[in-house]
C-alpha cells in the first residue's frame, strides 16, 4: 500500500510490513513537523488483519475519516488519517488496478434479475450523519442529491446524480455520472471502475464500504484480438523470398587483375636473357 500526504507534509512512501513510527521527533520513520503532532505520536503496523494505527501519546489524538481514534484503529484502503494538522491517505500500490476497460460490460439480464431477488451487494455508510446505515443495491442504485435517488448524498454541493452502482450478480460496476463530483475507490479517483467486497467508495465527505462477499474478483482487461487484416509483403521482402542465383567466388575485376599480372610475369621471363 501507499501513504499519500495530500498537503505535502511528507513524501509519498510504500509500506507492506513491519511498523512505521510517526511523530515530530527525528528518530521516527515518518517525521511530521505540523502543529499538534507529538514527538512519538503513533505507530502504523500491518498484520493478518490489515493495517492498524496505534496511538502512543495520551495527549496526541488521531482521526480516521473524521472519527476520533481511542487507542487503535483497524484501517482500510481509502481511509484518511489525521494526526494533529497533518493528514495522509492509504492507497493501493498502483492506481492502474482500477483501470476499467470499456469493453467490459455487465450482463443486462443479470441486472434485471437482481432487482427482484435478495441483494448481493450493499453499501454501508462509514462516515457522515448516515454512518452505520446499510443501503442495498437492487440491480442498479443511483446516488445523488435528487429525491429520486435511492442513496441521498447529504453534501449540499452534490449533483442531482453523482454516481451509479450496478451489479449483475457476478460483478459490480461503479460509474460516475457528473463531472462536478470526485468519486474515489480506495483513495483513487475513478470515472468507471469495478468494485469488490471491502472496497471503500468516497464521494465528498461521505464514505461507503462495499459489502459483497459473493461477487467475483475484479475482471481483467480482455486479451487483444489478433487482427485479421492481411499484411502485404514489401518489395525488399519479396526480393528476399526469391531464389538467388549462385555467384562465382570472388569479384570479376579481381580475376582480370590476376590474369594481367600473370601475363606480365610471362613476358618478363621471355624477354630477360
Amino acid at each position: 500500500m501507499r501513504l499519500e500526504f495530500p498537503n505535502g507534509e511528507h513524501a509519498e512512501l510504500r509500506f507492506s510490513s513491519g511498523e512505521l513510527r510517526i511523530g515530530s521527533a527525528p528518530d521516527n520513520e515518518i517525521v511530521l513537523s505540523a502543529p499538534g503532532v507529538e514527538p512519538h505520536h503513533a505507530v502504523l503496523t500491518v498484520d493478518a488483519r490489515g493495517p492498524i494505527l496505534w496511538l502512543l501519546s495520551e495527549q496526541g489524538g488521531a482521526f480516521v475519516n473524521a472519527r476520533p481514534v481511542r487507542e487503535r484503529a483497524l484501517l482500510r484502503l481509502g481511509d484518511r488519517i489525521t494526526i494533529g494538522r497533518a493528514a495522509f491517505v492509504l492507497k493501493p500500490e498502483s492506481d492502474e488496478r482500477f483501470a476499467c476497460d470499456s469493453a467490459w460490460e455487465l450482463d443486462p439480464s443479470g441486472i434485471e434479475t437482481q432487482r427482484g431477488g435478495p441483494p448481493r451487494v450493499v453499501l454501508r455508510a462509514v462516515s457522515g450523519r448516515a454512518s452505520g446505515q446499510v443501503v442495498p443495491v437492487p440491480g442498479r442504485l443511483l446516488a445523488g442529491s435528487d429525491a429520486s435517488c435511492e442513496l441521498r448524498l447529504e453534501d449540499r454541493r452534490a449533483p442531482a446524480r453523482a454516481f451509479a452502482l450496478s451489479t449483475d450478480g457476478r460483478h459490480a460496476l461503479l460509474e460516475v455520472l457528473s463531472e462536478e463530483v470526485v468519486v474515489e475507490v480506495n483513495g483513487v479517483p475513478v470515472s468507471r471502475a469495478f468494485v469488490v467486497n471491502g472496497d471503500q467508495i468516497a464521494c465528498g465527505r461521505q464514505r461507503f464500504l462495499v459489502e459483497a462477499p459473493g461477487l467475483s474478483s475484479r475482471p481483467k482487461s480482455p486479451e487483444p484480438v489478433a487482427s485479421s487484416t492481411a499484411v502485404l509483403p514489401t518489395a525488399a521482402a519479396k526480393q528476399a523470398e526469391q531464389p538467388q542465383e549462385p555467384q562465382a567466388a570472388g569479384s570479376p575485376w579481381l580475376m582480370l587483375a590476376v590474369a594481367f599480372l600473370v601475363a606480365v610475369a610471362i613476358a618478363f621471363l621471355l624477354l630477360v636473357p
